[in-house]
């Protein structure tokens, strides 16, 4: 691992392990006692800019704090390996229930079904519930789900937030939705300049 991560590493078992577990599934028992649960960083790939921004300023609606107290060589360090966590491969074929267009077709019927109220049509997040909610609902079009990320979520929910837990999906239902969600996947957004400015002055002792 290189030097930069194994210090993010460091500071992130210092400092984040309590709640988001040392693998950074969340699945640690402080974590699992939050309300929301701590977020799963290993199950979805998510924008840059949402880590440094939750690093900043903590996240709305959750237990996660802004962790301003960190040197500028640890603020990044540790976003770095955060980033470095996430494991979102596709399906082997022998995993794959049905073919890529069953999968993408049932998918998106159970998708229309039970998610875009909360979702939205294009799963951006920006459904009509949306707004109730903090945190937000998931923008799909941004992160990017790991199949045993997303059955955990879509099986359990996520308890003490609007993500309800859907049991009676079977996991063939499971797979294909998503699959679905996978495929509105467009990659993080490019950094806003408020965003890039905040980094920048987040960061300036770095050596």
């Amino acid at each position: 691992m290189p030097s930069d991560l194994e210090e993010g590493k460091a500071v992130f078992l210092a400092n984040c392990s309590g709640c988001h577990g040392t693998d950074g599934t969340g699945h640690s028992p402080g974590g699992r006692a939050l309300r929301p649960v701590a977020f799963n960083l290993a199950g979805f790939h998510i924008p840059p800019a949402v880590v440094w921004g939750a690093l900043q300023h903590g996240v709305p609606g959750t237990s996660m704090p802004a962790w301003n107290d960190l040197s500028g060589a640890e603020f990044k360090a540790v976003g770095d390996y955060v980033l470095s966590l996430a494991n979102t491969p596709e399906l082997r074929p022998g995993e794959q229930w049905a073919t890529q267009g069953t999968l993408l077709l049932a998918g998106q019927r159970i998708f229309d079904t039970h998610c875009t109220l909360c979702h939205g049509e294009k799963g951006a997040g920006d459904g009509p519930a949306a707004r109730a909610y903090l945190p937000r609902p998931a923008n799909f079009q941004q992160i990017k789900l790991s199949y045993p990320g997303a059955a955990d979520v879509i099986h359990n929910g996520v308890p003490g937030s609007g993500m309800p837990a859907w049991p009676l999906l079977t996991p063939q239902e499971i797979q294909a939705v998503t699959y679905y969600m996978r495929s509105l996947y467009q990659g993080p957004a490019t950094d806003s300049p408020n965003s890039v400015t905040a980094k920048s002055s987040r960061m300036e002792d770095m050596p």
